[in-house]
C-alpha cells in the first residue's frame, strides 16, 4: 500500500474514532434539558424529575467520560504524528483532551449535586449501618 493510501486508511479509522463518540455526548444534553424543563415547568413531578436526572448521570458518565476516555487514550497511544499528519493530531488531541477535562469538572458538579439533592453519602452510610447490625 502506498503512504497516500495508508494516510488515508488511517485518517477514516482517526475520523471514525473521534465522530460517532463525540455526537454520542450529546445524548445527556437531552436528559439535561428535560430535567431543566420538568423543573420549572412540572414542579410537582418529583418521579419524572428524578428518572430525568438518573439518565443524565447515567448517560453523562456513559458518553463523556467513559467514552471520551477511551477516545483521547487512543488518540494520545495509538496514533503517531508521522501517520496523520502533525497539525491535524496535535489539535485533534489537544482539544479532546481538554473536552474530556472539562466534562470531568462536570461530572464532578454532577456528583456534587446529587449528593447535596439526594443525599447519597447519608443513604450510604445508613445502608451499611443497617447492614452491620444484621450480621
Amino acid at each position: 500500500m502506498s503512504y497516500a493510501k495508508t494516510n488515508k486508511v488511517v485518517q477514516s479509522n482517526l475520523y471514525e474514532l473521534i465522530t460517532f463518540p463525540f455526537i454520542q455526548t450529546e445524548i445527556s444534553t437531552i436528559f439535561l434539558t428535560s430535567s431543566i424543563l420538568i423543573k420549572k415547568f412540572l414542579p410537582t413531578h418529583k418521579i419524572l424529575l428524578n428518572l430525568s436526572n438518573s439518565m443524565l448521570f447515567y448517560t453523562f458518565l456513559r458518553y463523556r467520560i467513559l467514552n471520551l476516555s477511551y477516545v483521547v487514550y487512543n488518540l494520545l497511544f495509538q496514533y503517531y504524528v508521522d501517520q496523520i499528519g502533525c497539525t491535524d493530531l496535535y489539535i485533534i488531541r489537544f482539544v479532546s483532551t481538554l473536552l474530556l477535562f472539562l466534562n470531568f469538572f462536570w461530572e464532578y458538579k454532577i456528583c456534587i449535586f446529587f449528593n447535596r439533592h439526594y443525599q447519597i453519602t447519608g443513604r450510604i452510610l445508613t445502608f451499611f449501618d443497617e447492614s452491620n447490625k444484621k450480621n
